[in-house]
């Protein structure tokens, strides 16, 4: 009877261990990858992860006064530009939420803390 108790015990913490780390996201190579491209494209700028009508878009900054924003959907295809001292900005920029920093150049004219979630400049 105790042994029973203890194999119990025994597969409800193995399952759990399973759950924990079956939890990753699965579009996270995907966000890599994209995060990657843009990176290539202004390792001086900012990017960030936001959601726009509940999917994954990538914002890219260029972290000099008067730059614009490009948005970017989930693959990498450019869906709009945000820059607003230059007139009108595209209807999505103000839809845009839940944005977060994933990389921010170290040197920058707003003098702004470096971030690097990826490792992206290494």
């Amino acid at each position: 009877m105790i042994v029973l108790t203890k194999m119990k015990y025994l597969i409800l913490f193995s399952s759990l261990i399973m759950l924990v780390f079956s939890g990753c996201k699965k579009d996270e190579p995907l966000q890599h990858e994209v995060v990657s491209m843009l990176y290539k494209q202004n390792p001086n700028g900012e990017i960030s992860a936001c959601t726009l009508n509940n999917q994954k878009v990538y914002c890219l900054s260029q972290l000099v006064y008067d730059g614009g924003t490009a948005v970017y959907n989930e693959t990498g295809d450019q869906i709009g530009t945000c820059n607003y001292a230059w007139g009108p900005v595209d209807a999505i920029c103000s839809k845009l939420i839940n944005c977060e920093v994933v990389y921010r150049a170290k040197s920058n004219a707003f003098n702004l803390p470096f971030i690097d979630k990826y490792g992206l400049s290494r």
